[in-house]
């Protein structure tokens, strides 16, 4: 598997991932709970490890190909020997390691392994979901069922599939993070639709260098605002990060806090989204600075849209559904 440590991921890892783990432990006194695709050396399990609890992890054994009984289990028990040298050591206090993609195994609902296939359970309320999918959102995923059939899956329809099992564990004023990276690339039918349905407004972005990357990215915070909103939790995103990946490739990480609210939060029957999709879009994203150890403003200005608060912690903090709805 591709080494994607670079200078850059490592800056988001520590100095904007971490630093949101960590306040969610801290201040809401949060299990944290990882959930993701962590690669066979877990460098983001081994930069975190000091605040999770549990893992769940998903590791395929031949990145980029379907799934085969015939590939070498090596990067999956990879994975497992450094789990458990944490398990042992008393970092971690239980893991799991499915072996396959993690939309082969959640929608075939088992995963390859070869001494008896892993049940896919949902049974527990996940903190942190770190989806690091290093290819593109419109990118499928392919995977044989056990008929032979090949079935081919989005990204968007996994976070669908992962909100709802979240949702049927979850109680009120459950608080879950949600971390997103893709590359900056696409294609398929439902960008090309939302592309032409909302020309008008994204034209905007026509005259920008980077004006498919800031497409795209209005594409996704727009689909997981309403996908959130759909399993009945409210969302606060934090500034999405541009970043260059292994061999200059453009990448994109994004942020959302989540909660359940209490049912009597509710104004007239529903809760309120204080945070529009439109502050979400309309916000300019954040670049590494590895050299200082720190994010970055983007380095340009697009009309109607506005630079986030480089301080992110703050800005959640004082936000109006972290006043209303995260301080029970």
């Amino acid at each position: 598997m591709p080494d994607f440590s670079t200078p850059n991921k490592k800056c988001i890892r520590k100095y904007y991932n971490k630093t949101i783990i960590k306040y969610l432990k801290d201040k809401f006194h949060c299990n944290i709970t990882y959930y993701g695709l962590p690669s066979p050396d877990a460098e983001d399990i081994a930069e975190w490890i000091d605040y999770i609890s549990k893992v769940v992890a998903f590791q395929c054994r031949d990145y980029g190909k379907v799934s085969n009984p015939d590939q070498p289990t090596d990067e999956v028990d990879k994975l497992i020997e450094k789990l458990n040298h944490w398990e042992a050591s008393g970092q971690l206090d239980d893991y799991i390691v499915y072996d396959g993609y993690m939309e082969e195994v959640l929608f075939k609902g088992f995963d390859n392994s070869a001494s008896g296939s892993i049940e896919y359970t949902h049974e527990n309320h996940i903190t942190l979901f770190n989806l690091d999918f290093c290819n593109s959102i419109t990118s499928p995923q392919e995977y044989i069922t056990k008929n032979g059939d090949r079935i081919t899956k989005y990204k968007l329809e996994l976070i669908d599939k992962i909100l709802e099992y979240q949702s049927t564990v979850s109680n009120q004023s459950d608080k879950f993070i949600l971390f997103l990276t893709v590359q900056a690339s696409y294609a398929g039918a439902d960008l090309a639709a939302y592309l032409e349905a909302n020309k008008i407004y994204l034209s905007k972005y026509e005259s920008h260098k980077q004006n498919k990357c800031l497409k795209l990215k209005h594409f996704i915070e727009d689909n997981l605002y309403q996908k959130i909103k759909t399993y009945n939790y409210v969302p606060q995103f934090m500034p999405t990060v541009f970043y260059k990946g292994i061999h200059d490739v453009d990448m994109m990480h994004f942020v959302v806090m989540c909660i359940r609210p209490q049912e009597n939060k509710k104004q007239g029957g529903v809760f309120v989204y204080n945070q529009l999709v439109v502050n979400i879009t309309d916000s300019l994203p954040l670049l590494p600075d590895p050299a200082n150890n720190a994010l970055k403003n983007f380095p340009e200005e697009i009309d109607g849209m506005n630079h986030p608060n480089v301080n992110f912690i703050h800005t959640f903090s004082q936000s109006k559904n972290v006043s209303m709805y995260w301080n029970d």
